[in-house]
């Protein structure tokens, strides 16, 4: 049923947002009606395209860099969250332990 939809991505987009504001350094705000979420990563002072890849090598999660949305897309990557909550939270550990292991 749709409902159950709606209320199941509602539960994973709650999921990354809260991960990604709990990781210093990291802001995220809430999607309204997406499937993706577009967090800010500026302060890490890192080009995001360069972020992006490192996040994808490095740590095993492929993200997007905000330029592929847009010049105002620098500071940005962006997750998407139409996937399990285990993958959701494995994510957002190994971004989490990148972030702070390696910047």
């Amino acid at each position: 049923m749709v409902s159950d939809l709606v209320v199941d991505y509602k539960g994973r987009r709650d999921r990354l947002v809260s991960g990604l504001n709990a990781i210093p350094g990291v802001s995220c705000q809430l999607p309204q009606g997406a499937i993706y979420a577009f967090s800010n990563v500026g302060s890490f002072g890192v080009p995001v395209r360069q972020l992006a890849n490192r996040l994808l090598i490095d740590a095993g999660v492929a993200v997007l860099p905000g330029t592929d949305f847009g010049e105002f897309g620098e500071s940005y990557i962006r997750l998407c969250f139409a996937t399990a909550l285990e993958d959701i939270d494995a994510a957002l550990e190994r971004i989490s332990r990148f972030l702070d292991q390696e910047l």
